[in-house]
């Protein structure tokens, strides 16, 4: 099957918007809409668990070591807690692009 390109598909943190191939592991939301809220709402987010989707991802990122049960499976009660600072490049915005060597660090 010369020239057929194989499918590649990427996840995005719903929390910060990394993608799979920058953190170690992607996890699934709950599928129990109020177990999910609640994953919303400890990571500072001010979505409603209707907005997710079968493809929404959270990173290992947002959880604490106490939420493995080892190095890369989420305890059946984990819970993200973890506020992960992003950091955006105003160079490499649009209308900034006169400014040089700012960042601007949130913590969400």
């Amino acid at each position: 099957m010369e020239g057929k390109r194989p499918k590649f598909h990427s996840y995005y943190c719903f929390i910060c918007a990394r993608s799979d191939l920058e953190v170690q592991n992607m996890y699934c939301f709950p599928r129990n809409k109020n177990k999910a809220q609640i994953w919303l709402d400890n990571t500072n987010m001010k979505a409603n668990a209707s907005a997710l989707s079968s493809r929404s991802r959270i990173c290992n990122l947002h959880f604490g070591p106490e939420c493995f049960a080892n190095s890369f499976q989420l305890n059946r009660n984990a819970i993200p807690t973890l506020a992960i600072p992003i950091i955006l490049d105003a160079a490499a915005c649009g209308e900034y692009n006169d400014l040089n060597n700012f960042s601007i660090i949130l913590f969400i």
